[in-house]
């Protein structure tokens, strides 16, 4: 069995003493350390004998004492893969270290061999007193505008020398490698949070305040709506500290702890989501589609500490929180905001939504935006710049407590798409389109479906040059009574399915000679006459009104 004690060299005058046992000599060494002949004592006998070997190395790891040359390979080796060395770190600075070996193996002196000690001089870290961390800014700099800091601790996390700097920035984490993945929690008064066996250095980096983003196929399709626990009816959004008995809730989007959520109530319904650092504000995903998606429970969300400057994606960010009452938007940045698809999608429980916070200057999407929001009574639309906008499918579907919505603010010179815009929009008694520009919309499939209270349509303004689908258009329009399609342009149409299905009131259709009927399929039901007197079918599969042709129909029969 080997052993091989390292050294600290002490200081001059300093007595450094080594007993195994019966004891241990120390000699001078030529000038290159200490030679020590060390003695090992049987334990059970009382027999000792003398344990060659003992010696020191120079740098040039030459053996400075004869009778331990013969061991020099075997000590290299040993010390090169660290068994056996003992570090003493207890900061001794005079009086006597003393090395006693047991032998607890059963044999006599007689039956052992005879180990060596190799004992050195040699300085096993930075520092004979401790153990020496040395702080790298890593791109941060230390308030006396240095990059690097080395503090000495003892073995118990105690500083001993230097003392610990805070490297300037918000939210500084340390981490055991430069790669920032390996962090070492640090306390406020700067002991590590883990034991000390060695020299150590650890790498600066400033903490993040993401939160978790949209995920698709996670519960909700967003982490951070995932981690809502389901009992939550309040989301507040803060900068205060999470109380130490308080479990925490996973929501940082990289794990440096940089934010963290906790139930602040014994009912678990309030859910804080906080930075812990005064005055910093919880950063919002770039992508937070999904965001509270579903959250059917949620009845008030505090925005005040929530930024969201970086987000681009806010489609589906309420969808179906049919359980809010109101919804404070004035505290959401929106100046990069992309997409707005589903935003508001069935907030049924919402009587009143403020439009002025928001910035859509760059929204493209706004299909479904507020479909679903069925308690809306009125919707004022002239906070949206809607310049950019391509889609609005879908926008107000299923708004059907509107009673009137006007359409001045929108900018619809980009929309290509206008499928089922106001589908379910039941309680319009008018509606004027002249605002709306449709140079460059090809799809109005289904747009005033069941638009049921609208007794008169004027279709003037609508330019369908470059149309193609107008499936459903005007499906279950039960009030209308008569129908000007002069306007409308149909060269472009493929389909007309079921465009004037359950329109049950309607008796008078006119039309011009840019409009053609497209298959048979598109249920003018019952017996129709020109101004000529000439009648025409319109029943499913097979209407045959004429194309092109300015004229009047009246319907004589069902």
């Amino acid at each position: 069995m080997r052993n091989r004690c390292m050294f600290e060299k002490m200081a001059t005058g300093i007595a450094l003493a080594a007993a195994v046992m019966a004891g241990v000599m120390v000699m001078p060494g030529s000038g290159h350390g200490l030679v020590i002949e060390a003695y090992a004592a049987d334990t059970s006998n009382q027999n000792s004998q003398n344990i060659s070997g003992g010696g020191t190395k120079s740098k040039d790891e030459v053996d400075k004492t004869d009778e331990t040359s013969s061991k020099k390979g075997d000590t290299e080796a040993g010390t090169e893969n660290g068994e056996g060395i003992y570090d003493f770190k207890d900061n001794k600075t005079t009086g006597t270290i003393t090395i006693t070996k047991k032998w607890d193996d059963g044999l006599t002196n007689a039956e052992r061999e005879i180990p060596d000690m190799y004992l050195s001089t040699e300085k096993p870290s930075k520092s004979t007193k401790g153990y020496t961390i040395t702080f790298h800014g890593n791109g941060l700099k230390f308030a006396d505008g240095t990059d690097e800091n080395m503090v000495i601790y003892n073995s118990s996390g105690q500083i001993v020398e230097g003392s610990y700097k805070e490297a300037v920035g918000t939210g500084v984490a340390w981490y055991a490698n430069k790669e920032c993945t390996q962090k070492i929690e640090i306390s406020d008064d700067g002991v590590p949070q883990a034991e000390l066996t060695g020299d150590l250095d650890l790498w600066a980096k400033e903490m993040t305040f993401e939160i978790k983003r949209y995920n698709y196929g996670v519960k909700n399709n967003n982490e951070f709506n995932a981690a809502i626990p389901d009992s939550v009816t309040e989301v507040i959004f803060t900068d205060e500290a999470k109380p130490k008995t308080k479990e925490t809730i996973d929501v940082d989007a990289d794990g440096d702890g940089g934010v963290v959520a906790w139930l602040d109530d014994n009912a678990g319904t309030v859910m804080k989501v906080s930075t812990q650092i005064p005055g910093t504000k919880v950063q919002g995903a770039k992508n937070s589609r999904c965001m509270f998606y579903n959250r059917k429970k949620l009845q008030k969300i505090d925005f005040k500490m929530l930024d969201t400057q970086n987000v681009t994606e806010m489609g589906s960010m309420f969808y179906n929180c049919s359980g809010l009452k109101s919804l404070d938007l004035t505290l959401l940045d929106t100046s990069k905001v992309t997409s707005m698809y589903q935003m508001f999608y069935y907030c049924s429980g919402l009587t009143s939504l403020d439009l002025t916070p928001l910035n859509t200057q760059n929204v493209m999407n706004m299909s479904w935006m507020f479909s679903g929001c069925s308690g809306l009574t009125s919707l004022d639309l002239s906070p949206l710049d809607t310049q950019n906008v391509t889609d609005m499918g879908y926008m107000f579907n299923e708004c059907y407590r509107l009673t009137s919505l006007d359409l001045t603010p929108l900018d619809t010179q980009n929309v290509t798409d206008m499928c089922s815009m106001f589908d379910g929009c039941s309680g319009l008694t008018s509606l004027d389109l002249s605002p709306l520009d449709t140079q460059n919309v090809t799809n109005m499939s289904s747009m005033f479906y069941r638009c049921r209270s609208l007794d008169n349509l004027d279709l003037s303004p609508l330019d369908t040059q470059k149309v193609t689908n107008m499936n459903f258009m005007f499906f279950r329009c039960d009030d209308l009574t008569r129908l000007d399609l002069t306007p409308l342009n149909t060269r472009k149409v493929t389909t007309m399915q079921w465009m004037f299905d359950d329109c049950s009131a309607l008796t008078s259709l006119t039309t011009g000679t840019a409009f053609k009927f497209v298959g048979t399929d598109y249920r003018l039901d019952g017996t129709w006459q020109n101004t000529a007197g000439e009648t025409f079918n319109g029943n499913d599969g097979t209407a045959n009104f004429p194309s092109n042709v300015a004229d009047t129909y009246t319907k004589i029969s069902s």
